[in-house]
């Protein structure tokens, strides 16, 4: 059977519109995605829901541009520049806040992504360059990382999450 080929133009287009559910249809129900900074992982579309909903609110002008694409049996690699804007300070559900209300994010990020023979994506392995994000927000890469946790780990259910302090393993591919 062939693998019906991911629709990079419609995801794009559905973030664009602000649209979680035209998003959410793109995901198998038990998508995993992993954040390569931090080795937090996101498991399930119901997760994805509660993360995009919260994001939505914390930088509601988003924007990805596709630089390079690269597609190979069921699988892509995106590089893209990513641009945003903060319209107050973020606080994650764990507490920790972000100064950043007001400023503007310049970027790029790499998207690792495998899709299944529908189409949908199961699996994205995501990497940001921290460094250049803190400096342009004007925050050390610590107090990122530490919000960046938190915020994946609130999404994740409650019998999946580590202990305190600790980061759930990304999966073996």
């Amino acid at each position: 059977m062939a693998t019906k080929s991911f629709d990079l133009d419609g995801y794009l287009d559905a973030i664009r519109r602000k649209d979680i559910e035209g998003v959410l249809n793109m995901y198998a129900d038990d998508v995993v995605i992993t954040d390569v900074n931090s080795d937090a992982e996101l498991r399930g579309k119901s997760a994805l829901r509660t993360l995009m909903t919260n994001m939505k609110s914390a930088l509601p002008d988003v924007d990805i541009d596709p630089v390079k694409v690269v597609r190979s049996n069921g699988s892509l690699a995106v590089l893209a520049h990513v641009r945003a804007s903060y319209p107050k300070d973020f606080t994650a559900p764990g507490g920790a806040t972000l100064a950043v209300g007001g400023k503007k994010l310049d970027t790029h990020a790499v998207f690792f992504v495998d899709v299944d023979d529908t189409g949908r994506i199961k699996h994205v392995h995501r990497f940001a360059d921290l460094a250049a994000v803190s400096k342009q927000l004007g925050l050390d890469v610590e107090q990122l990382e530490e919000v960046r946790k938190q915020v994946m780990a609130s999404v994740r259910p409650k019998a999946e999450r580590p202990p305190p302090g600790e980061v759930m393993p990304p999966p073996a591919i």
